[in-house]
């Protein structure tokens, strides 16, 4: 009879454990002011851990400023000397046996580097390390599209007067050559030089 009323009292509390302990959770009481106030406090925190840090420099103000377009390059075809050439350009002297830098419109030594045309004998042109210069030559002041042409060669040329020649320096810079007076006497020739830019 023991073991009956041991089974029976096992029984009764494992019956009192299951009234207090329903299968189907209850719904626990809920104030829906509570519950709004604790998802709107949980979203702030969010909010404030997760923005940025202040910085000890402020940003510049934003402009309205437009940035500038880059500068076209114009066609080389329209592309011409002032005209008349300026002073600087003109009148140089180019004596027999001499070389010259036309990037920096100055006599240079016969064993100079940076020397674009030579004259070893009176009224003829050399180009020099790299440099060009065309066989053709216009009675009129050339473009510089005019100027960048296939016609440039490493070849001599004989310079006559008032004939513009094209050119292209050690450099790449091109240009025109004219000659203006034979000074046959002193073994020159006058000319104007002009670069284009």
């Amino acid at each position: 009879m023991k073991s009956q009323s041991k089974i029976l009292g096992v029984v009764g509390i494992l019956f009192a454990l299951a009234l207090a302990c329903s299968i189907s959770p209850q719904e626990p009481d809920s104030d829906q002011s509570v519950l709004a106030t604790l998802v709107e406090a949980t979203t702030s925190a969010r909010l404030t851990h997760n923005a940025p840090q202040p910085t000890a420099t402020p940003l510049p103000p934003a402009t309205d400023t437009p940035i500038p377009p880059a500068a076209a390059t114009p066609d080389p075809s329209t592309v011409y000397a002032p005209d008349p050439l300026p002073a600087q350009y003109t009148g140089l002297i180019f004596e027999t046996g001499a070389c010259y830098n036309f990037d920096t419109y100055q006599p240079v030594a016969v064993d100079d580097l940076t020397r674009d045309i030579c004259m070893p004998q009176y009224g003829l042109l050399e180009p020099q390390n790299g440099g060009l210069i065309s066989g053709s030559a216009p009675m009129e002041p050339p473009s510089k599209g005019y100027c960048i042409n296939p016609n440039l060669l490493p070849d001599p040329v004989a310079v006559q007067t008032d004939l513009y020649l094209c050119f292209q320096t050690n450099q790449g810079t091109y240009g025109f050559f004219v000659a203006r007076e034979y000074q046959m006497d002193l073994d020159r020739v006058i000319f104007d030089l002009y670069l284009f830019p």
